[in-house]
């Protein structure tokens, strides 16, 4: 399949882009982006691979993204073109240069702090409105001990074997943890999370998106995406001090933050390996690379 000719043709087709130039090919894990010029502006075409497993996340983007901007949003690319037989989603272009959070500085690391919460503020509820009112569809999310029983499911679809041997039985073990874990039933108040936030951040004009949101969800512990960052990047103890406040400035945190942000953090960790372990069984190359990650999540639950 020639993907650029795809594109080219795709682009044709569109009135908002009359005039376009693809500058720039991006090859990600799960869809193939395009920098794209058109009537003086850049835009962002991302097309899911066919081999991808999940082929309605851009979907889930571009529903999530129109929600966001409904709601006064600013911090991230706005969608400006979805096709369902295409597979293509089509965003305003941000800025290109990813930022590390744990290299900014305070006042703009408390800012970046501050908009996560503002977003992890967004409830269910309101976005269930909005798609009934956009006649979208919607799925109900789903509680962690609800995801955890999918886990069960997935670790038992893997192949035993003595490569990872220890990782299963490990997984298995933590996994209880989870599966017992009291979640508030009101899912109208879940809140949005990225659900994966760590290389999402990118600098623009000197301000600073969030980006790729075809993963995101609602959770009733939507400050999930604050323990990711401290499970996935280097912050330091005073940045992760400055980054607590900055969030508390804004969301009404439980008392228990420090605990929650643990929970939250080790659940990352654990699915980041039963994930690896699925990959792994499932032979889809890279084995050696996706044991190492595993092992490294097991290392680093808390």
């Amino acid at each position: 399949m020639n993907t650029e000719k795809d594109v080219e043709e795709f682009l044709e087709r569109q009135e908002l882009l009359e005039s376009f130039e693809i500058v720039e090919r991006l090859d990600g894990h799960n869809n193939q982006n395009f920098i794209v010029k058109s009537g003086g502006k850049k835009y962002v075409l991302r097309k899911k691979k066919d081999i991808s497993e999940d082929q309605d996340t851009l979907e889930t983007e571009r529903k999530v993204l129109e929600f966001m901007e409904a709601e006064g949003v600013d911090c991230v690319p706005r969608s400006v073109v979805y096709s369902p037989e295409d597979n293509i989603h089509v965003i305003s272009y941000v800025g290109a240069d990813e930022v590390n959070v744990e290299k900014l500085d305070d006042e703009r690391l408390a800012s970046w702090a501050r908009e996560v919460a503002k977003i992890n503020q967004l409830t269910f509820g309101d976005y269930k409105e909005f798609c009934e009112n956009n006649e979208y569809s919607y799925s109900e999310p789903k509680t962690i001990s609800e995801e955890a029983e999918k886990w069960k499911k997935d670790l038992d679809s893997i192949e035993e074997d003595q490569r990872y041997a220890d990782l299963l039985r490990f997984a298995e073990e933590k996994i209880q943890v989870f599966e017992d874990l009291e979640t508030s039933k009101d899912l109208e108040l879940f809140g949005l999370s990225h659900n994966d936030i760590p290389n999402s951040t990118r600098m623009g004009e000197g301000r600073l998106f969030l980006i790729d949101w075809e993963f995101s969800g609602f959770s009733g512990r939507p400050y999930s995406d604050i323990g990711a960052i401290f499970a996935h990047n280097m912050l330091s103890e005073e940045q992760k001090i400055l980054v607590k406040e900055a969030y508390r400035d804004v969301f009404d945190v439980p008392e228990d933050f420090d605990n929650e942000l643990k929970l939250t953090r080790n659940l990352r960790h654990l699915s980041s390996l039963i994930w690896c372990l699925g990959r792994v069984s499932d032979d889809k190359g890279d084995t050696e690379k996706y044991l190492d990650y595993a092992r490294k999540q097991k290392e680093l639950y808390v």
